[in-house]
């Protein structure tokens, strides 16, 4: 089964680029107009769970926030490719209306809770890049990286949920 990143590549192990949201002046505007019912609601879920993904950091920590992931197994679904695009495309549209910036670890937690509520198996993957020293979370569906701008080959897995 494969599935199709946004520029219409299917994904199979290979790193799928994505361009992020477009930014005028350091402010990001949104890339389309949400224009059904339908399109909106599914940006207001999505900012709903941005804002689930940093309460539960807040209030649970990463600890348990990883072990709620964990433990969660999706009743798998038949889904379309259009279904992973379209959940990461209203998690890109709904940080646009959200009050903080979103980061990679909210982004992908959010994305996670999303597709496995739609019954597609996505797992977050926390790694780190030794030069420079920094932190990256992504996910990852049937061991490969979706939807993800940043080179992932450059970062060592540390955790996998």
């Amino acid at each position: 089964m494969g599935i199709q990143g946004l520029n219409g590549a299917k994904l199979d192990g290979a790193l799928i680029e994505r361009e992020g949201p477009k930014t005028r002046n350091g402010q990001r505007a949104e890339v389309d107009q949400c224009r059904s019912g339908a399109r909106k609601v599914e940006v207001f879920a999505s900012w709903i769970a941005l804002l689930a993904a940093d309460f539960a950091l807040k209030i649970l920590g990463l600890r348990r926030v990883i072990r709620l992931i964990a433990n969660w197994t999706p009743r798998l679904r038949r889904q379309s490719p259009e279904a992973v695009t379209r959940v990461f495309t209203t998690i890109d549209r709904a940080g646009v209306y959200y009050s903080r910036r979103v980061l990679c670890l909210q982004r992908s937690i959010a994305a996670v809770f999303l597709l496995r509520a739609k019954g597609i198996p996505a797992e977050m993957v926390i790694g780190f890049a030794r030069f420079p020293c920094q932190g990256h979370a992504w996910v990852e569906i049937e061991g490969s990286p979706v939807h993800e701008s940043v080179r992932i080959q450059d970062y060592v897995v540390v955790l996998k949920c």
